[in-house]
């Protein structure tokens, strides 16, 4: 997710990768390795993008214009917050401390290994 918002815009994360559910479960995987200021920033973006539609459907989200989904206000603070999720990840990067590293780790007796197919 961090490369794709990078190259492509914050916005583009909330347009093409996140669905309601996989929204709900990022900020849950957040909480759990206590990422609370990248959650808190997300929170708030996706407000600002459904405009606090709850609950909100795929094809609701998709349909959302990328570049006209709230006022200009609304999308200026969204711009700001994803500056700041970018600087959140790049200091993750810094510090050796990733968050879906931190979680597979906490989890990894939960995972199926892949099987080759024959």
């Amino acid at each position: 997710m961090g490369r794709s918002i990078v190259n492509d815009g914050f916005v583009s994360a909330f347009h093409q990768f996140f669905t309601p559910e996989s929204f709900t479960r990022i900020c849950e995987v957040l909480a759990e390795v206590n990422a609370s200021t990248l959650r808190k920033l997300l929170l708030e973006a996706w407000s600002i993008y459904t405009k606090d539609k709850t609950p909100i459907t795929v094809q609701e989200l998709q349909s959302i214009p990328v570049r006209r989904f709230n006022t200009k206000e609304k999308m200026e603070r969204f711009d700001e917050i994803g500056d700041k999720v970018i600087s959140e990840l790049e200091k993750q990067y810094q510090r050796g401390k990733i968050w879906s590293v931190e979680y597979a780790k906490r989890h990894r007796d939960e995972f199926t290994p892949i099987e080759k197919g024959g």
